[in-house]
């Protein structure tokens, strides 16, 4: 039998008001991106607030909640968030790769 596993999602918040949802990685860097220039500082708050890290951490993605828990420039974490995405991406295809033999 399989265990299923809720993921959190997380919710981008403005003065209390919800302005955007991820439920992955790749859901938070789209979001992520288009928030930043509306409301930069509401995403530096929960940036510096420590609350995307532990939301990273809680959806088992530690390595990149331990780097955001040194990051407090907005572009510094968006950048670490699409390397993490990327490379996720690239160990996908490697991992359905395959090669014919020799």
């Amino acid at each position: 039998m399989t265990e299923t596993r809720i993921v959190p999602s997380f919710f981008f918040k403005s003065y209390g008001q919800v302005i955007g949802l991820a439920n992955d990685v790749g859901s938070f860097a789209a979001e992520f991106e288009r928030l930043i220039s509306k409301y930069p500082e509401a995403l530096e708050q929960q940036l510096r607030n420590g609350e995307m890290a532990d939301w990273f951490f809680s959806i088992d993605e530690a390595e990149l909640g331990n780097e955001l828990k040194h990051i407090t420039i907005l572009e510094q974490a968006l950048n670490a968030v699409e390397m993490h995405t990327e490379k996720s991406s690239v160990a996908k295809l490697k991992i359905g790769k395959t090669f014919p033999a020799l």
